[in-house]
């Protein structure tokens, strides 16, 4: 209660910034994560910029849109948590990302293939003879999907499927594993940003095992 306390006395005053310096650490588990998540839904609701201050990198990596890792005293990477994940920039890093599960952290937008099986209507009288796939998708001049055409046709139809940029590799997998054929990664406003795969999924998980 005393945390939650504190965060309230900080929000009576309506502060632009707010800054936290590991007030989770002397929790116990249970309680940590209810306070975690209390702040996620507060920040949600409020849209405050917090500084969140952590030793512990899992904790960062829930609550942090970025993070910046010090050493010494001095910023050695800062950026999303997957690029972080994905991109460590040097063994002091790799280090920290090494136990963070791959599967909650990876996106679709992170493993986006922003040209792969994507053309426009000009391309259609003769789509089948680029398609490389059994469906590809069609954007349209401002870059939204007009939907997908499949091998041997030229009409567009609807999608079978698509995904939000920020659906985790997780729910990608559990989802479309077995799905064979790439899959839309389309935004809230319908622009088409670019596709997944099956081969693409895997080899990012295989590669975070790697790590």
């Amino acid at each position: 209660m005393q945390q939650r306390v504190g965060i309230a006395r900080a929000l009576a005053v309506d502060p632009d910034i707010l800054m936290f310096d590991e007030p989770f650490s002397a929790l116990d588990p249970l309680i940590r994560r209810d306070m975690q998540d209390e702040l996620i839904s507060l920040q949600k609701q409020m849209n405050k910029t917090i500084l969140f201050i952590t030793h512990d990198f899992l904790e960062a990596v829930k609550l942090g849109d970025r993070i910046a890792i010090m050493k010494d005293g001095k910023i050695v990477q800062m950026g999303t948590p997957s690029d972080i994940v994905l991109h460590p920039v040097n063994s002091y890093v790799r280090e920290f990302a090494k136990d963070v599960p791959r599967t909650a952290i990876l996106t679709a937008a992170s493993l986006l293939d922003p040209e792969g099986a994507i053309f426009t209507e000009s391309d259609l009288p003769a789509i089948n003879e680029k398609m490389q796939t059994p469906i590809a998708f069609v954007k349209g001049p401002s870059g939204e999907c007009l939907g997908c055409v499949h091998q041997g046709e030229t009409e567009v139809r609807a999608l079978e499927a698509s995904v939000r940029p920020e659906m985790s590799l997780g729910n990608l997998l559990s989802q479309h594993a077995h799905n064979p054929n790439p899959i839309a990664v389309i935004d809230a406003d319908n622009k088409l940003l670019g596709t997944v795969d099956r081969i693409g999924m895997m080899m990012a998980l295989a590669e975070a095992e790697t790590l």
